[in-house]
């Protein structure tokens, strides 16, 4: 199982660069889920690839580890996510790339083979089909190409021909020259003597050059080859009348030359010309074989293979029937697995909804317990108050640790601020009356008319008078009390 804190990090590192971010982070989680630190025994880094075409550096995921071949070999992988994985619709840029690492200090050289050339970097045909068909417009693709299945090629190849070997590669031995063959054979026959049965054996092949004895024959003049035609004489001859058919002569196949062909070499033994003289040889043309009438021969075969036939085309029908069969299985497999699909893209996306209402949820939860935990404390601190108020007299308790004198709260009243009540009294009342006289207090209708306008008129200019001074009492009892 990946851990959160390795799942976590990769998604913040495919998330600046790569392209085709859902795609890389399935894979590579995929891969990880069987490869971490178990199977395989991979692990993930991010490290600088210097493109071997572009010279462009750039910091892309690097999966690397070692597939044990045995007690003493081990092969080391590094795998390279590019930014275009795993798509090759651009500049064919989006296929991984692995190299095969040898670590010197345990004694391992790279040997190269037919998937790993000499710098170390791993080829092979199910590479070179993601080259080919991995498109975007081909979704389906990605069943047939992702990491797990090419570490599984991986891991194949190496193992069945490991380009790791435990000695470095030394440089090979020129094989010996060998021995030069004297062209004169007189000095053959006087430094040592001549075993017929050994030169007969030892070198059929080659012929001596005569320096002794009678002259060789004449070369035979070159044969003039006629043009000769792939199509057989008895076609290139017109046809016969139907009466005719069975006592027509069709011409024979004759040979243009009776001189051997050109290239042909006496089988029989070679003799030194320092023991026997030279002999003729006549040698007999091969006769050319009658050719093959593959439409008007008769084949004495073709009526006991009439079964044979009779069973291949029954053979033939079903197997077409079992394909058909089989066609109609793949469609209806391939329709579920697209629904299959939408349904888990579906379920995924409900379920990272849930697991956001469920991680907001918590916090309420976390929130409203603190809560409901303070709660409970000012509520046991409040019990705890109110006992001490009751059994005390003269002051009042705060808190269970402080306490108030009464003395200090409670102030007896002073003769000047028993005046200031009575003015602040009369003002409000002297306020009410002048607004109940206007028709302001409330809502209700005013009291002037025309038969009482001089007696409220008089009314309300003694109450302002009353009202002014009231007003010049209180500020002065203010200041003093500052």
């Amino acid at each position: 199982m990946v851990s959160q804190q390795v799942s976590n990090w990769l998604f913040n590192v495919i998330q600046p660069s790569y392209e085709h971010k859902k795609e890389v982070y399935a894979h590579v989680f995929q891969f990880l889920q069987l490869h971490l630190k178990k199977n395989l025994n991979f692990k993930i880094r991010t490290q600088i690839y210097t493109s071997s075409g572009s010279g462009e550096p750039n910091l892309l995921i690097n999966l690397f580890g070692t597939i044990q071949i045995n007690e003493q070999i081990g092969t080391p992988i590094e795998i390279w996510v590019p930014f275009a994985y795993p798509y090759v619709d651009y500049e064919n840029k989006g296929a991984p790339i692995v190299y095969i690492v040898p670590d010197h200090s345990k004694g391992w050289y790279l040997k190269p083979n037919n998937n790993v050339d000499t710098q170390g970097m791993f080829y092979h045909p199910y590479l070179t089909r993601w080259h080919r068909e991995c498109l975007r417009s081909n979704p389906d693709s990605l069943n047939m190409f992702s990491l797990v299945e090419l570490a599984n090629v991986i891991y194949r190849s190496v193992t069945t021909d490991s380009p790791i070997a435990s000695k470095p590669p030394g440089i090979t031995n020129t094989p010996q020259k060998p021995a030069k063959v004297p062209l004169d054979f007189n000095s053959i026959s006087t430094e040592q003597p001549l075993n017929l049965h050994q030169l007969n054996t030892e070198q059929p092949a080659v012929i001596p050059v005569q320096t002794t004895g009678p002259p060789l024959p004449a070369k035979p003049p070159k044969a003039q080859n006629d043009i000769h035609s792939s199509t057989p004489l008895k076609y290139q001859a017109p046809l016969p009348l139907p009466h005719e058919a069975g006592k027509f002569n069709y011409p024979q196949e004759r040979t243009s030359s009776p001189l051997p062909p050109l290239g042909f070499i006496n089988q029989q033994p070679s003799r030194s010309p320092a023991i026997a003289s030279a002999v003729p040889h006549t040698m007999t043309p091969p006769q050319p074989s009658p050719p093959v009438d593959l439409i008007d021969g008769e084949n004495p075969l073709s009526e006991t293979n009439t079964g044979v036939t009779n069973l291949t085309h029954e053979l033939y029908s079903k197997i077409n029937y079992f394909l058909s069969e089989e066609e109609t299985t793949i469609k209806d497999v391939n329709e579920k697995t697209m629904k299959i699909k939408v349904l888990y893209e579906q379920l995924n996306h409900y379920y990272s909804s849930a697991l956001k209402n469920s991680s907001f949820l918590d916090d309420i939860v976390s929130q409203l317990t603190s809560k409901v935990r303070d709660l409970t404390q000012l509520n046991q601190e409040l019990g705890v108050v109110n006992e001490l108020n009751h059994q005390s007299q003269d002051s009042i308790a705060i808190s269970s640790t402080k306490k108030i004198p009464l003395d200090e709260i409670v102030i007896a009243d002073s003769p000047m601020i028993d005046t200031l009540y009575k003015v602040s009294a009369e003002i409000n009342s002297i306020t009410d009356t002048i607004n109940l006289i206007s028709g302001n207090f409330h809502n209700e209708q005013e009291i002037v008319n025309e038969k009482n306008f001089d007696s409220c008129l008089k009314t309300t200019r003694k109450m302002g008078r009353e009202l002014f001074w009231l007003h010049f009492i209180k500020s002065e009892i203010g200041n003093k009390l500052q």
